[in-house]
């Protein structure tokens, strides 16, 4: 074989090598680039209020990469936020498959069983208000808690519906363990308080309203740093 040859067996060869790399770095690294750059897309429009073409460029993002767990709870978040605006069941239904993906693709996607709590949640108290119903709610909810145990707004949204299936003590018991883990959870106390009363106990009652009220006329003059802040003082009178 002359030098010629070889020369072009050698390129030949370097040729399908790079196409076999192309073929395998695309997927690896050029598809979860550009799912993400759709990601981010989704929520420019979504801020600009242009739901229809933020959403073209979330089930994008869902092409691009199938498996991303983010992805599939952004989508329940979406029809979340439909069923709240107008309960149907296509809207549930289509929810709770994209929470149920996400929690699939990531078992330990706290968001996507908060949400998919929420979601059962706004069923029991819109259009099936039923035992089983707030049932699923606590359930998901209990998966988010083991992966955000010292979360105490999850904790009082589950005394609120124990409390609702007319179940005090539980309810009780989990709004104690949230101002025990927040001891400025402002919505927290006064829950309690109104747990207290319906179970007649006047005295627990009005300590904890009590405590509430020194808790914000504390922070009265504080500025709220973050969201979560603004939630832990926020009084529900």
């Amino acid at each position: 074989m002359c030098i010629r040859d070889r020369f072009q067996t050698r390129w030949y060869w370097y040729g399908a090598l790079g196409l076999v790399m192309f073929y395998l770095l695309v997927p690896v690294i050029g598809y979860p680039f550009l799912a993400h750059h759709h990601y981010l897309r989704y929520f420019m429009l979504r801020g600009q209020r242009d739901i229809p073409q933020a959403v073209l460029h979330l089930q994008q993002a869902i092409t691009y990469v199938p498996i991303h767990a983010a992805y599939h709870r952004t989508f329940g978040e979406l029809y979340l936020a439909a069923f709240r605006n107008a309960p149907n069941l296509d809207a549930f239904y289509e929810g709770h498959q994209a929470f149920t993906r996400a929690i699939r693709y990531n078992a330990r996607e706290d968001q996507a069983y908060e949400k998919l709590g929420n979601l059962h949640r706004e069923m029991f108290y819109r259009q099936l208000r039923t035992r089983p119903t707030a049932q699923n709610a606590l359930e998901a909810y209990q998966q988010a808690l083991q992966y955000k145990p010292h979360n105490p707004f999850i904790l009082s949204t589950m005394a609120s519906l124990y409390a609702d299936l007319n179940e005090f003590d539980p309810a009780i018991a989990l709004l104690q363990r949230a101002i025990a883990i927040e001891p400025n959870f402002v919505g927290g106390f006064q829950m309690l308080g109104r747990m207290l009363i319906h179970i007649g106990h006047e005295a627990e009652a009005h300590q904890a309203f009590q405590q509430a009220e020194t808790i914000l006329q504390i922070y009265q003059h504080h500025p709220r740093q973050s969201e979560y802040e603004q939630m832990l003082l926020k009084s529900l009178e």
